[in-house]
């Protein structure tokens, strides 16, 4: 019938989740290879056996129907909605106690040299715990970032976590030439880069376009003759949030494809990237950008065996909430409850998987998925709740620009 052919469909869909759980890509892929060439030596027998593991799926869900006294659908679709969580969670590292051991590149180097990862933006937050994190692998381990102090003793911690060795590079993710000075320097002191990590990132503007637009003009700037806003403010952002990502990707490239490590590029962009951000639209608009730039060019790439994953934090306890401008420019901090904030290093385990499972996209924390998930499903619906949800937020104190 038709309703046990859509039990079937789900069945199988059900199967498949948990499968994409527990295994690597390599794995899946070997499966669904057995199957196709089973299909096509014997088509019959391979469907019996398919009906048969549908059949085994569905006498369970009938069995815990029976012993919990629910009805059948209702514990079909809390079956659907526990596995969609959970498969969301161990994107996001929830459950990597179950892939570490499928992990491709979770070891320091796959070869007689240590591993060598550059991180970017990694003075303070996200960044700093990456840096932590990849040095306990005993790989060798380059940080870079405007502020060489904090630098200096972050390689010192690095090497306390167990890197081969940590070395830092002053690095403005603004300056246009500063993507090819870091590859450059990397390359004559380790002759090779084999993980590209981009982390570097401001926040910039928190204001409506139209308050934005307001405060200058009645600031009596010198263009105002002319009607021009000075945009100096949302160009920075873009020259740090895109540019400083695009370029040091360029200089990169070139030396990425020589690694016999798996060479791989991680962008850490923002749930931003992919819903849209009340008040932040500059904000909003670079990360977007990102996730535009690096899914068109991860084919491109993987043809010469460099692999892309775009990773899109949430609310994370980070300096950046503190780094914020107010539409006058000035300097201002946004004030979360400490609920909404995720923990940094959490973040940064989420961000290795990501990375380690070749995943072409990961999130964190949970909600981070989830926001995005229901974007896909309903955007218009979504931006115009979420964004009076954040109006809401400010309005009642529960956020706060100081």
């Amino acid at each position: 019938s038709s309703s046990s052919s859509s039990f079937s469909i789900l069945a199988l869909f059900l199967i498949a989740t948990m499968t994409s759980m527990v295994l690597s890509r390599t794995a899946i892929a070997i499966i669904f290879g057995i199957v196709a060439v089973g299909w096509f030596v014997s088509p019959d027998e391979t469907a019996n056996v398919l009906a048969s593991v549908v059949e085994i799926w569905l006498v369970c869900l009938k069995l815990m129907s029976q012993v919990l006294s629910l009805p059948f659908k209702v514990i079909w679709l809390t079956c659907c909605i526990f596995l969609e969580l959970a498969n969301c969670g161990y994107n996001q590292g929830f459950l990597q106690t179950i892939s570490w051991g499928f992990s491709p590149s979770s070891s320091a180097s796959t070869s007689q040299h240590p591993i060598v990862t550059i991180i970017t933006g990694a003075s303070s937050g996200i960044g700093r715990e990456l840096a932590i994190q990849y040095a306990a692998r005993g790989g060798i381990v380059v940080v870079a970032a405007r502020r060489m102090a904090k630098l200096e003793l972050l390689v010192k911690d690095c090497q306390k976590a167990g890197a081969a060795e940590g070395f830092a590079v002053e690095y403005d993710a603004s300056v246009e030439s500063s993507g090819q000075d870091l590859i450059n320097v990397v390359v004559d002191k380790f002759g090779r880069i084999d993980n590209l990590i981009l982390n570097a990132g401001i926040g910039g503007t928190f204001s409506t376009l139209e308050s934005f637009i307001q405060a200058h003009r009645e600031a009596n700037d010198t263009n105002q003759a002319n009607g021009v806003v000075p945009l100096d403010q949302f160009e920075r952002i873009i020259d740090v949030n895109f540019w400083g990502y695009v370029r040091a990707t360029t200089a990169a490239i070139p030396v990425l494809k020589k690694s016999s490590n798996q060479p791989t590029i991680v962008v850490v962009t923002s749930m931003y990237g992919r819903i849209a951000a009340p008040f932040q639209p500059i904000y909003s608009g670079s990360k977007h950008a990102l996730h535009g730039y690096f899914n068109s060019l991860r084919p491109e790439l993987a043809r010469i065996g460099i692999h892309v994953s775009v990773h899109c934090p949430g609310g994370v306890a980070t300096e950046v909430s503190s780094k914020l401008q107010s539409s006058s420019g000035e300097a201002a901090t946004l004030v979360l409850p400490p609920l909404f904030l995720a923990d940094a290093s959490e973040c940064a385990r989420s961000i290795i998987h990501t990375a380690d499972m070749h995943e072409e996209e990961g999130f964190f924390p949970l909600y981070a998925r989830l926001f995005a998930f229901m974007h896909d499903l309903w955007p218009h619906s979504f931006d115009r709740w979420f964004s009076e949800l954040v109006n809401f937020y400010l309005h009642t104190g529960i956020m706060k620009l100081v």
